[in-house]
C-alpha cells in the first residue's frame, strides 16, 4: 500500500523547524561533544556560551545534603498557576531585601514587589516568550540596540512573531592599560537615545508599528550596564512614544569588581524597579516590565526558571499567566530555589553565595584579561556578565571590517570553524550582530581549569606562543562556608577517610 504524503507543516512550523535544522543543530552538535578532563579530555571546551560554574561544587553540596523535602501539593499542580506561592513569597524578599550589583549595594525600590507582581516561567526564555505575545502583535516592533543578546532573535520572533528593530549605538572602545576608556562606556551614556528616536522613526516610515524597547541590563555580550540617567531618557522617550519598556535584568546579581573600571559611580547596576519612572519620566509603571531568572545569577541554567515582574499592570500579569499555563515552571526545582532564597539570614548559604560568588568572578576575569593583555589582544573592559568581548579583528586576514565587509565576516566565520575544529567554541560576534567582524565572546566563568585549555587551543589557531598561566585556585582565600555548609564538608571528609 502506497502512503500518503505527509501533511505539512504551517508557515510558523516551517520556520521553527529551519531553526533547528540549521545553527541551532551545530550548536547541539558541540553540547554533545562537550570537553570533561576526566571523561572527555578532547572534548570541545565551550567558552561561547554564558555559564557560571565557579560556584558549582558549593551549591551541589547544599543541594544535596538533604535539603529538598517535597511536599505533596508540590506533586499537583500548586497554589498558583504557575508556581507556588512559597516560591513567588521568596522571591519577593529577593527583591526587595537582597542587593542588586555589588554585595555592597543595598537596593532601594521606589515600591516593594508583591505577590501580585510577579509570573514564573519556564526560563526566561519562556517568560520573553510571553511577554512580547503579549505586547506584540505579529509584525510589531521591538527597538534593541546592537551587539545584542542572540537568544532574543528566537524569543521575540518565534511564537510572538515580533520585529526586531536595530538599533546602532556607538560601540564600546576596546581596552588599553596606557589610555583606559570613559566610563560610563560611550555605548550607553544618555546621548545616545537619540540612535533609538532615528531607528523609531525610520520603522515607522517603513509602515512597522513599534510597541517597545528592550534593554538588557547588565549588557550582554559587552558586559557592562546601563547608567542611571540613561535609564531615564530611555523611559522619557518610552512614555513619549507611549512604548512599553522592558527591562532583560537576568544578570543583576553578576556585578563584579573590575580591575579594568576604577570609576565605581559611572558603572554601578541600576534596577529599573530603583527609578522612580513615573515621577522622573512620566511613564506608568503598568509600561515597565522586568525579566529575571535563576540562571545566571544563581549559575543554574538547567533549573528553566524565569521571572517576571510588572508594579502597574494587572491586565499584562494576567496575560502573562494565562500564557503561563503553556509553559509552567517544575515545581521540583521552584522547592530548591524557594528553599536556597529562604536561606539568607546572616551565616545562611544565599549572602555566603553572592559575596563569594563576586570574589570568584573577578579572579575569572582577571585571569582571562591578563592573558589577553599578555598576547596583545583588546577587549572590552567589563565588569558584569559571564563574559568579555575579545577583539580578534587582526587575526581575520584582510582588511576592513565594516558590518558590509562581506570577506571580512567570511574570515570571522572562517576563524570560528578554526576554533571549533582545535576543539574550542567561541561566540563569534556575527551571532549577535556585531557590527564589527573580528569579535568574539568569550565566557571566563567557568571551572578555570578548561578556561585554561581553552586559551591553550585558541593559541594554536591564532599562530601565538604561549602566554596561557596556570590556572588560579579560585578556593584560595576563600569566604568562609556558612556553618550549615561546613558541616556537610566535614562529613564528606570523614566518609573519605
Amino acid at each position: 500500500m502506497d502512503l500518503a504524503a505527509p501533511a505539512g507543516l504551517s508557515q510558523r512550523g516551517d520556520k521553527n523547524a529551519a531553526v533547528v535544522n540549521g545553527s541551532l543543530k551545530n550548536l547541539l552538535e558541540i553540547f554533545r561533544d562537550q570537553y570533561d578532563p576526566k571523561t572527555n579530555p578532547s572534548g570541545i571546551v565551550i567558552v561561547g556560551v554564558a555559564d557560571n560554574s565557579l560556584m558549582r561544587k558549593e551549591v551541589l553540596r547544599w543541594i544535596n545534603s538533604d535539603r529538598l523535602k517535597l511536599q505533596p501539593a508540590e506533586l499537583t499542580y500548586g497554589d498558583r498557576i504557575f508556581s507556588s506561592t512559597r516560591l513567588v513569597n521568596a522571591l519577593c524578599s529577593l527583591f526587595n531585601e537582597v542587593p542588586m550589583g555589588l554585595d555592597t549595594e543595598k537596593p532601594k525600590l521606589i515600591k516593594q514587589v508583591v505577590p501580585d507582581d510577579i509570573v514564573v516561567g519556564s526560563g526566561a526564555t519562556g517568560i520573553l516568550d510571553a511577554l512580547f505575545t503579549v505586547l506584540c502583535n505579529p509584525g510589531d516592533g521591538v527597538l534593541l540596540s546592537v551587539p545584542s543578546y542572540n537568544g532574543f532573535d528566537h524569543d521575540l520572533t518565534a511564537r510572538a512573531e515580533a520585529k526586531i528593530i536595530e538599533v546602532h549605538t556607538p560601540l564600546p572602545e576596546a581596552y588599553d592599560p596606557a589610555h583606559k576608556p570613559q566610563q560610563p562606556s560611550r555605548a550607553f551614556t544618555p546621548d545616545t537615545v537619540k540612535a533609538y528616536e532615528d531607528a523609531l522613526a525610520q520603522a515607522r516610515k517603513d509602515g512597522v508599528k513599534v510597541t517597545s524597547i528592550l534593554v538588557c541590563n547588565p549588557h550582554n555580550p559587552t558586559g557592562l550596564v546601563y547608567p542611571r540617567e540613561t535609564l531615564v531618557a530611555l523611559a522619557k522617550l518610552a512614555a513619549k512614544e507611549s512604548l512599553h519598556l522592558v527591562v532583560d535584568e537576568i544578570y543583576a546579581r553578576s556585578v563584579f569588581s573590575s580591575p579594568d573600571i576604577s570609576d565605581a559611580d559611572a558603572t554601578r547596576f541600576h534596577s529599573i524597579l530603583t527609578v522612580d519612572v513615573e515621577k522622573e519620566a512620566s511613564l506608568p509603571r503598568a509600561n515597565v516590565h522586568v525579566v529575571s531568572s535563576i540562571s545566571k545569577d544563581f549559575g543554574a541554567n538547567g533549573f528553566r526558571l524565569g521571572v517576571y515582574v510588572n508594579q502597574g499592570g494587572q491586565d499584562v500579569v494576567a496575560a502573562m499567566s494565562s500564557l503561563g499555563i503553556l509553559s509552567q515552571s517544575s515545581s521540583p526545582a521552584g522547592a530548591l530555589w524557594y528553599l536556597w532564597l529562604e536561606d539568607r539570614a546572616k551565616g545562611g548559604f544565599l549572602p555566603y553565595f553572592f559575596a563569594e560568588n563576586h570574589r570568584r568572578m573577578t579572579i575569572a576575569y582577571r585571569y582571562l584579561t591578563q592573558w589577553a593583555q599578555r598576547q596583545g589582544i583588546g577587549y572590552v573592559a567589563a565588569n558584569s556578565g559571564h563574559f568579555v568581548m575579545l577583539d580578534l579583528r587582526p587575526y581575520l586576514g584582510v582588511k576592513g571590517g565594516d558590518d558590509g565587509d562581506d570577506a571580512a565576516r567570511k574570515a570571522e566565520t572562517d576563524l570560528s570553524q578554526r576554533f571549533i575544529d582545535a576543539r574550542v567554541f567561541v561566540a563569534p560576534g556575527a551571532q549577535y550582530h556585531h557590527p564589527q567582524p573580528g569579535w568574539f565572546r568569550f565566557t571566563f566563568s567557568l571551572e578555570l581549569g578548561a578556561v585554561r585549555v581553552g586559551l591553550q587551543r585558541m593559541e594554536k589557531v591564532l599562530g601565538l606562543e604561549s602566554q596561557t598561566e596556570a590556572a588560579p585556585d579560585v578556593e584560595r582565600d576563600a569566604i568562609p562556608l556558612p556553618p550549615s555548609l561546613q558541616a556537610v564538608v566535614n562529613q564528606d571528609l570523614g566518609a573519605e577517610r
